[in-house]
């Protein structure tokens, strides 16, 4: 027991840290927000490829001394993986826009200063100056022709500056790009990557999982440039659930199970997910000892939505 309270109060201490973190430099600043998404992201990748290649090299040795050495290498797996997941939870403003990005943007270290699409390097007004040189030397050269070169050279006058404004409307097109951290989709990207990089690490403490499952499906679902990727998270963590559900009777486990389904129906509601085994998971969840449970009123709201709210539901599960 006393482990388990330093333990506690180790996160509660570190809670502190986070929030002031996140007050101090992740809700103040967007370049402080996309940095953060994208050490998490190589962080969690990192630690990832160290599992996968220290896997590769236990398959020569002893189940008992690989698992033994996988215990000891990973024993602080799920308490990074947790912190990672608290600190990205708290990112609930990440830009949905150019608009909402540029609305009281504030920046940790301001952005290079890029020049408007107007005005030019001095290159290109060299280039637009030669541009200038030649075609007034054509003029002259016309003015001493007769009539009829006359209107050849300005005719072919005209067939030149066609292709010179496309090659300045080119140049101006190109200075009006944005640095990376100044583009909201690359803000919804890192976020997506990051969560995803997360969600592949181990050991994730369950009391963390009901955090991440419902900042899911109320957050990041609906603002990730690609949320069918998180259906393979929301699936493994359905049947984690279930199979706890079934050796243990405790009601965390339900939650879990509950909250990935609701996830489910989200993507198969708003982003045409073909799941064929909702339905089926969701009648494994009908039995009465859910009805007896803290998270009855989320599961007959989710049976309720499920059920009818739905109008693109097959015969079959209408008739049963």
């Amino acid at each position: 027991k006393s482990g388990e309270d330093s333990k506690v109060d180790s996160l509660v201490s570190e809670e502190s840290m986070l929030a002031l973190f996140e007050s101090e430099f992740l809700r103040q600043y967007r370049d402080a927000q996309y940095f953060v998404m994208k050490g998490i992201n190589k962080i969690a990748m990192d630690l990832r490829a160290s599992m996968d290649g220290d896997a590769n090299k236990s398959k020569g040795k002893d189940d008992k001394d690989s698992d033994e050495d996988a215990e000891v290498e990973y024993k602080g797996m799920g308490d990074v993986a947790e912190n990672m997941c608290r600190l990205l939870t708290m990112m609930d403003y990440v830009a949905r826009t150019a608009s909402d990005l540029n609305q009281e943007a504030r920046y940790l270290f301001d952005p290079p200063q890029l020049m408007d699409a107007d005005s030019g390097d001095e290159d290109d007004d060299h280039d637009e100056r030669d541009e200038d040189d030649d075609s007034e030397a054509d003029d002259t050269e016309s003015d001493s022709d007769s009539d009829e070169s006359v209107e050849e050279t300005e005719g072919a006058g005209r067939k030149r500056t066609a292709p010179s404004t496309v090659r300045s409307s080119n140049k101006r097109s190109k200075k009006t790009k944005v640095i990376t951290w100044q583009q909201s989709y690359k803000h919804r990207f890192a976020l997506q990557q990051a969560w995803l990089s997360t969600l592949r690490l181990p050991d994730i403490p369950t009391r963390t999982q009901k955090h991440v499952l419902q900042h899911l499906s109320s957050y990041v679902l609906g603002i990730c440039p690609s949320p069918l990727r998180f259906a393979e998270y929301f699936t493994r963590s359905f049947q984690a659930g279930t199979k706890k559900a079934a050796g243990t009777k405790g009601s965390s486990s339900n939650l879990i199970s509950i909250l990935a389904l609701d996830g489910l129906f989200i993507l198969m509601l708003d982003h045409q997910l073909e799941y064929p085994e909702f339905y089926s998971s969701l009648y494994q969840l009908l039995h009465p000892r859910i009805l007896y449970t803290k998270q009855r009123a989320r599961f007959l709201q989710l049976l309720s939505k499920s059920l009818m709210a739905n109008s693109m539901l097959p015969a079959y599960v209408v008739a049963s």
